[in-house]
């Protein structure tokens, strides 16, 4: 089970993107609202291009839609999807990618871990994305240290 924040409005339903039958994200809401007030453009042209019904959008150009306020927010527990697990690296295998012998090796040359992208079994996993974006990152910072110049 993993843990997300919900906005809810004063009697505490879900609100905005939070809610479960929302099929648009609240960026998507303020730009219909946009393209409408600033743009001129109309309701049958708004409902084609974001895939809603002509009086959604309406209704949400209008402010009788989606013109709820925060009343707080909220923690859920969802539960987790499935994950490809060979997507993911243990803390060995994080520090064998990033060219350390050895998780020992790694912690010892940096303060902490970077935070895992998941946890599967009690047990931290990164992302192969997320060691290659260490990696690069790790690349840069040693490429500035030295001024741009390799050592021979």
């Amino acid at each position: 089970m993993s843990a997300r924040l919900i906005a809810v409005n004063d009697r505490g339903i879900r609100i905005g993107e939070h809610h479960q039958n929302a099929r648009l994200t609240d960026a998507e809401v303020d730009l219909i609202r946009e393209l409408h007030e600033d743009e001129g453009m109309g309701y049958g042209e708004l409902a084609k291009r974001f895939d809603v019904g002509k009086s959604t959008i309406a209704d949400i150009c209008t402010y009788r839609r989606r013109a709820q306020t925060i009343a707080r927010w909220v923690r859920i527990q969802e539960k987790c999807e499935l994950i490809d697990r060979s997507d993911y690296l243990d803390a060995e295998s994080l520090a064998a990618h990033l060219g350390y012998p050895n998780r020992q090796a790694m912690t010892a040359t940096h303060d902490r871990l970077p935070t895992p992208d998941t946890v599967f079994e009690g047990k931290p996993l990164w992302h192969k994305d997320t060691a290659t974006a260490l990696l690069e990152m790790r690349s840069r910072a040693i490429h500035a240290a030295f001024g741009g110049k390799k050592e021979i």
